[in-house]
């Protein structure tokens, strides 16, 4: 997934719309990525 891509889920998953298992599912990733995402905002 690109920046742009991760940037978004870091939004949906922020505004509360989702739960991290919910966004692995829609995205088609592992949840171990979206935690890897959400933590990559202090970079």
């Amino acid at each position: 997934m690109d920046a742009d891509g991760r940037q978004y889920v870091r939004q949906l998953y922020w505004a509360g719309d989702f739960t991290i298992r919910e966004l692995a599912c829609v995205f088609k990733v592992s949840r171990t990525s979206i935690l890897r995402y959400l933590q990559e905002v202090g970079r």
